[in-house]
């Protein structure tokens, strides 16, 4: 037999293996009421005769080594056969297969932690989604009308584009055109408070949110200040309304400002937020310490989106 029908061979009884275990999977939900360990038993009583009969003149060649590796693998694949039929009766089908077909990952990395060895492959994998390939690359490939334009790491083809074509493609991913205003980072879904409001409803919002601060508006919704559950603890039970506790201490920027000088003071001053109005000082939303992390990342990788 040739090595090329040899190959073809070995690829088609992957693919016939790899059919009859999907298969396998919705099978096994449908006799799902049967005790695990009937199913399990009849699986290998009928494998192990079709085996016997195929490779019967093989026996002969058994030596205690052979046997005693056999019994090894024989309970480790008994074991995770018991442990997935028991899991597929509470799972869907399609879960089942995905966590068993997990198994591709670990065992390189299990082949890495024992044996010290890497498996020296390289995988090209085709995406139309800057995003995806600049998360998953070591290198790029760019490729148009059949032809490389670009080949360079993720970092190299953001900061060096080889032409138009390709920082068009890059998009938003390339440093020049990353977002730059604080309203790309802001939170909109801020905790806010009418300054009438009473003390024991402020602590109550700031318990079910989350949070120890609130933001104070007034009848028209403009800024005013903040309330902390620090100073509710003080001096809230003397009060009947929030208002004398409302300090102007939080930093303040309009829609508009550069995203920048507002990370940069979270970053140097250890606030946990900056405030951004809009042109009527109403509350537009706030920049956290973690809009200063995504903004890293984007800037780094792209949107994850």
């Amino acid at each position: 037999m040739t090595d090329k029908k040899k190959e073809y061979l070995s690829v088609l009884g992957l693919l016939l293996a790899a059919l009859l275990w999907g298969v396998s999977y919705p099978l096994t939900k449908v006799v799902e009421d049967c005790p695990t360990f009937y199913i399990v038993s009849i699986r290998f009583l009928v494998a192990a005769a079709a085996l016997a009969l195929i490779f019967h003149r093989h026996f002969r060649n058994f030596h205690k080594e052979i046997l005693k590796y056999a019994f090894l693998l024989s309970f480790c694949i008994t074991s995770m056969y018991i442990f997935g039929t028991i899991g597929i009766k509470y799972t869907t089908s399609v879960r089942a297969s995905f966590f068993t077909c997990l198994s591709f990952v670990i065992i390189p990395i299990l082949n890495l932690v024992i044996y010290k060895l890497k498996l020296n492959k390289t995988i090209v994998f085709v995406s139309h989604d800057m995003s995806e390939a600049l998360k998953l690359a070591d290198i790029i490939i760019f490729m148009a009308a059949g032809e490389i334009v670009q080949m360079a790491s993720p970092e190299e083809m953001l900061e060096h584009p080889a032409n138009d074509l390709v920082r068009t493609f890059m998009g938003k991913h390339t440093p020049d055109t990353a977002p730059s205003k604080v309203e790309s980072f802001m939170r909109t879904n801020v905790f806010s408070v009418r300054k009438d409001r009473g003390v024991l409803e402020c602590a109550e919002r700031m318990a079910r949110g989350s949070v120890d601060t609130l933001l104070v508006t007034d009848e028209q919704n403009r800024y005013l200040g903040t309330i902390s559950i620090g100073d509710i603890r003080h001096w809230g039970r003397e009060l009947t309304s929030i208002e004398p506790l409302i300090r102007q201490t939080a930093r303040t920027v309009r829609v508009g400002a550069e995203a920048k000088e507002s990370f940069d003071y979270l970053l140097d001053s250890g606030a946990n937020y900056v405030v951004v109005l809009n042109a009527d000082d109403t509350i537009a939303g706030i920049v956290t310490k973690t809009s200063v992390a995504r903004s890293v990342a984007e800037n780094l990788w792209g949107d994850s989106k």
